[in-house]
């Protein structure tokens, strides 16, 4: 009994690790632009939709694809990833019910509807069945779509439940910020997932390419932020994003000298610290914005 106890132990260790609570972190300015942008916002509400988004639906979602992937290399936030065990699904399955019920209960309907999407959509992403990451351009556009306009979607109807969507550009940009980025986190897995059978699009496009591919979003990112932010009669804020992000794009362009010729570069530490750097300039400027505008 006592050794059966030690494995169940065991088993749940490994699946909180596989639930990768610190990789929300990485996910985080998606949902401070939508508070950014907000016109009016309910504390309490936005309280409620952070807890759901990054303590239940994204570390759930982290959870289920591990246990589909079983991945014995590196993955995002783990460098030697345990072995992903039964229970973590069950876990996720828990979490995932737990988030959309405060939904239902606490948030609006809308709100609801778009989060019910998200869980179903990284499901389908991941689950050996569908497994939507094995295509290149769908997977890549289902995370483009959910994970970027999607999710702040839910932000805005959670914390204005009567809110109606008069510029599509924020939403553009949500996606962009997601979407620009997660070509990169596939950088480092070209092995693993040719082994698996799963063409992302980072291994369609190769190492170059996908360098390339997202410094052309960055730059899509940067223009679509100058246009709102000149529209909005704000472009102090369009100067206090590019301070905040200069060591992104300084270290990507070190990153990008120094593997063109030398693969073996884009590897799990160098995408983790573009991976922080990245989340940290867009954290800090958008929580700037939300001080700022918000808060005085």
């Amino acid at each position: 009994m006592d050794w059966e106890f030690l494995y169940m132990k065991q088993d749940f260790q490994n699946a909180i690790a596989h639930l990768r609570f610190g990789f929300s972190f990485f996910l985080m300015p998606v949902y401070l632009w939508a508070i950014a942008q907000s016109p009016a916002i309910d504390w309490a509400r936005a309280g409620l939709a952070f807890f759901i988004l990054h303590l239940l639906i994204y570390p759930s979602s982290n959870g289920f694809n591990s246990y589909h992937d079983q991945d014995t290399g590196s993955i995002g936030g783990l460098k030697n990833p345990p072995k992903a065990p039964a229970v973590l699904v069950y876990i996720t399955l828990v979490m995932d019910l737990v988030g959309v019920s405060l939904s239902v209960v606490f948030l609006s309907w809308q709100a609801t509807a778009l989060l019910l999407a998200y869980v179903l959509a990284s499901r389908a992403y991941s689950h050996r069945g569908i497994r939507l990451k094995k295509h290149p351009i769908l997977g890549y556009l289902v995370v483009f779509i959910f994970q970027g306009a999607g999710v702040y979607g839910f932000v805005v109807y959670a914390v204005q439940p009567n809110f109606v969507f008069q510029d599509f550009l924020p939403l553009l940009i949500a996606s962009l910020m997601m979407g620009g980025s997660y070509p990169i986190t596939q950088i480092y897995q070209h092995a693993q997932d040719k082994a698996d059978g799963v063409q992302t699009l980072s291994l369609l496009l190769g190492v170059r390419g996908t360098f390339v591919f997202v410094g052309v979003m960055l730059v899509l990112l940067n223009g679509a932020l100058l246009y709102l932010f000149a529209q909005q009669a704000k472009l102090a804020y369009f100067g206090a994003f590019l301070v905040c992000t200069a060591p992104i794009g300084l270290f990507f362009g070190r990153w990008v000298g120094k593997t063109w010729h030398h693969f073996e570069n884009a590897d799990f530490e160098n995408t983790m610290r573009m991976n922080l750097l990245g989340s940290v300039g867009m954290n800090v400027f958008l929580w700037g914005i939300i001080i700022w505008e918000k808060l005085f």
